[in-house]
């Protein structure tokens, strides 16, 4: 339907807006007494003697000018303010002795009827919403200067756009008029404009903290098949001594059973400037932490959790099944134009660092897991902290420049505080063992391309003298001194380029590589320090809205670690010397705008580096909310 015909002139709607604004918000009611008292002793610039932003009149009438409102004369001092609490109903009534002094202007007044006349021919006054301007009662003083200089401000509008000619009777009308309420014009000027700047402050200053929810919940159905047969090295206590003389080879002897789980993320994200954000995310689920979940750990080697790329979702939100986590709580602060500074107790490295526009998107609120799994949503090798407390700071060097450098110390929601959370602990600190220090340079060559270089330097706490334990990125497994013999805590090197191009609008590829260097310090005398090298990589193909707007197929190959030397270092992980690969194939599609559903399938060929090792199949369905 086409409102244009209902639709009033902008004139007509400025005169009732501030006619009405001005009843409604007590500047009328507030008007000070004292303005009535000396009105005679004002004088009020006349329609004559206003000359200096007047307007001539395009009506054949030479020589007349109509005053701007603004040129209407200054207000008295006042002291007392109008109480419209007191009279008839609160108070005494002081005798007067003219009866200009009184404060009421009645329909009978020739003032009256000389504005309601106006108001009728010039359409200058639409004081409520049926366009009646109620004149069958009585105005005070002030009511009627509001609706006089309302009057006033829209001839002058239709003057200006040549749409009045104002007749030399009604000229006289007006002069006489502004004679008469002189004082009330003023005061309502002056007290306009005093409210006015007081407004603009406000709206320039004042902000109201707000907190947005973001929420997310996954139902996860999963299972695996052709695991009988599976070999994987086991460490009967890895907080023993001589955890390598525990080890052995276990043989599976048939698939786990298929599971369905839930996780919920609540992120609660309270900006008070508008520019910054401090986020609260909230993780529970009825799934285990690992190394119970998610289904693929049933079939890894000890430290080899998370190798298998099963889908992230599928694991619960903490150490314990349906546990309320703090995930995340960081503040974040712009400083200037082209910086961003995060700090916190626990904020997640992966969702400021590595993403990839078609296997780990990102968003204003959460991040949305909508193409992915573990080995996919970023380098296997990066980063040994994945939350942990610490700053960032996010630098736009460029339009197509971007660096970010980072500082954490390790506090992991999935990892027991009796020996791990560092960054909280007072034995340990902000400045433990367990850190990471990493700076990503991202280039943009074209608007749909993106190159990310990223260098990290990881410390690894050694726990009763082994490495390992999930926290030992870039290296996989457990290590020690290559003899059973304790290593002190070691430190890592990882180089890591990860890329991303939209083709076409329905074909993107991407691809990973990584390398990192692990060192290891014996601490048995006369044993050799020595490296555990490894590398790691992945390409992959995406179709973008294949099948339906917002929808995402991906298909992928990697493999995840690729031991080059230092094998002998390590307890578990090595395997035969193979090396696992694996295929991995998802489609993530969205039922409506908060619903989606994400099918997906992964092989993995050589698991735990066996070269003699079935290959696993698993299949995920994931229903996703996001409200």
């Amino acid at each position: 339907m086409d409102n244009s015909a209902t639709r009033q002139p902008g004139w007509r709607k400025e005169a009732k807006n501030f006619w009405i604004y001005l009843l409604l918000s007590g500047v009328v009611a507030q008007m000070p007494l004292q303005a009535i008292a000396t009105e005679a002793q004002t004088e009020p610039t006349l329609l004559a003697q206003a000359t200096d932003t007047a307007i001539t009149l395009d009506n054949g009438l030479v020589g007349v000018d109509l005053p701007s409102v603004t040129d209407i004369a200054q207000p008295a001092n006042t002291n007392a303010d109008l109480n419209l609490s007191q009279g008839v109903d609160g108070g005494t009534m002081d005798r007067i002795n003219s009866v200009n002094r009184l404060s009421d202007v009645r329909p009978t007044d020739w003032a009256f009827s000389a504005l309601q006349s106006l108001a009728e021919r010039y359409n200058c006054l639409l004081a409520y919403p049926d366009n009646t301007y109620r004149g069958n009662r009585a105005l005070t003083r002030y009511e009627f200067a509001a609706g006089l200089n309302a009057c006033l401000e829209t001839l002058q509008q239709q003057i200006a756009a040549a749409t009045a000619e104002i007749g030399q009777s009604d000229l006289d009308q007006i002069k006489r008029l502004q004679e008469e309420f002189g004082a009330e014009l003023a005061t309502l000027r002056a007290r306009v404009d005093g409210l006015e700047v007081r407004t603009a402050e406000l709206e320039a200053n004042q902000f109201s903290a707000t907190t947005k929810l973001y929420s997310f919940a996954w139902f996860n159905v999963n299972a695996g098949f052709n695991g009988e047969g599976v070999q994987r090295e086991r460490i009967i206590n890895p907080f023993a001594p001589s955890v390598r003389d525990t080890r052995v080879i276990q043989t599976l002897d048939g698939d786990p059973n298929p599971t369905t789980n839930g996780l919920v993320w609540f992120d609660l994200v309270t900006s008070f400037s508008g520019k910054d954000q401090l986020v609260t995310q909230l993780a529970f689920g009825n799934a285990g932490g690992p190394p119970d979940n998610p289904l693929g750990n049933a079939y890894v080697s000890d430290g080899l959790e998370f190798t298998y790329g099963t889908d992230f979702t599928t694991q619960g939100g903490g150490v314990n099944r349906n546990d309320v986590t703090l995930r995340e709580l960081y503040y974040q602060f712009p400083i200037g134009d082209k910086v961003q500074v995060v700090v916190g107790p626990r904020f997640n490295y992966f969702r400021f660092l590595e993403g990839n526009q078609f296997s780990f998107l990102f968003t204003g609120g959460p991040i949305i897991f909508n193409f992915f799994s573990f080995n996919s949503a970023n380098s296997t090798q990066v980063n040994a902290i994945d939350r942990g407390g610490g700053a960032l700071v996010m630098m736009n060097l460029h339009p197509k420049v971007k660096l970010n450098l980072v500082y954490m110390g390790e506090s992991d929601e999935y990892l027991p505080s009796s020996l791990f959370n560092s960054v909280s602990n007072p034995e340990d600190g902000l400045f433990s063992p367990t850190n990471t220090a990493a700076a990503e340079l991202t280039l943009k060559p074209t608007d749909n391309s993106n190159i990310r270089f990223s260098y990290t330097r990881t410390g690894i706490k050694a726990i009763n003298g082994v490495i390992g334990f999930g926290i030992n990125e870039p290296m996989t497994g457990f290590a020690d001194d290559g003899f059973g013999g304790r290593v002190g805590d070691a430190t890592a090197d990882t180089f890591a380029v990860n890329a991303d191009w939209l083709i076409t609008p329905g074909l993107g590829i991407f691809g990973r590589y990584s390398y990192g260097s692990t060192n290891i310090f014996a601490k048995t005398p006369g044993r050799d320090d020595g490296e555990v090298n490894i590398q790691s990589y992945q390409v992959g193909l995406a179709f973008p809205n294949l099948g339906k707007q917002g929808s995402m197929g991906t298909l992928s190959f990697l493999v995840p670690y690729d031991i080059l030397d230092g094998e002998e270092f390590l307890i578990t992980g090595a395997g035969d010397g193979g090396k696992q690969y694996e295929f991995e194939a998802s489609y993530f599609l969205p039922v409506s705008k908060n619903i989606a559903i994400v099918p997906s399938l992964f092989v993995i060929g050589n698991p735990n580096n066996f070269d003699d090792n079935p290959t696993i199949y698993i299949g995920n369905f994931r229903t996703q909310f996001n409200f």
